[in-house]
């Protein structure tokens, strides 16, 4: 992890409906999905990790925030065409922080980051 500078933060938005109007089975179905088409969306060293329910980490070597904000919007705008053709609405909210000062630090800046 120590090539890691970057943490983002992802939670699916329109999974608590697909669970809701279609089943668990589908939105586990969905969920496999979302991560194998975000890792192939995703740099070889990059890491992503399923946190829990519909929640991801990212984890990235790049220096740059901005730079980071960029490729996550893109990667965003991606994930809602793959599954727009799919005929399913999902999306997902994130937040970047920085790994400089430790995880536990990284993954509550990254939280709050995703609700502003």
């Amino acid at each position: 992890m120590n090539q890691h500078k970057i943490l983002v933060f992802i939670d699916l938005d329109g999974f608590k409906e697909i669970n809701d109007n279609f089943g668990h089975y589908v939105g586990d179905e969905v969920l496999r999905d979302f991560s194998l088409t975000i890792k192939n969306m995703l740099r070889d060293e990059d890491v992503i990790i399923r946190f829990g329910g519909d929640e991801f980490i990212i984890l990235l070597n790049s220096h740059v925030i901005k730079n980071v904000h960029q490729r996550i919007e893109q990667l965003r705008q991606n994930i809602e065409w793959y599954f727009n053709q799919k005929e399913t609405q999902l999306s997902f909210s994130y937040g970047v922080a920085s790994l400089q000062d430790g995880i536990e630090l990284a993954l509550k800046t990254a939280d709050t980051a995703m609700y502003k």
